[in-house]
């Protein structure tokens, strides 16, 4: 399953004001220079190509919080989740959030169980 960027406020409004409610939606935000956001990386990469069979229903858009600080912030706002990095937020179809976890929390297991 492919792991999009998402870059800027417009992508992301469209996204959740434009979704077809046909599939759920993954946000991880990361910090490119953090070592805990790259081991996070590759635990959501692995898990991504493992989910073949889900990739009509789930979309993945991944955002570098140095490069996109003020998307990270309306993603904040917008879902009255507090930033933290790495995290991944996971919002359903109707665009509520299912499940957010971040730092250690991010394992395979545990986004198994949002399946």
């Amino acid at each position: 399953m492919e792991i999009r960027k998402l870059k800027d406020k417009k992508e992301w409004k469209e996204l959740i004001n434009h979704s077809s409610n046909d599939h759920e939606i993954i946000i991880y935000k990361h910090s490119p220079i953090c070592p805990l956001s790259h081991s996070a990386n590759l635990v959501l990469k692995g898990w991504s190509k493992s989910q073949v069979k889900k990739k009509d229903e789930l979309k993945i858009f991944k955002i570098n919080v140095i490069l996109s600080r003020t998307l990270s912030e309306t993603i904040e706002k917008d879902l009255n989740i507090t930033h933290q990095s790495p995290q991944i937020i996971w919002l359903d179809k109707n665009i509520k959030v299912k499940h957010h976890a971040s730092h250690y929390d991010i394992t395979e297991d545990e986004l198994n169980k949002q399946l």
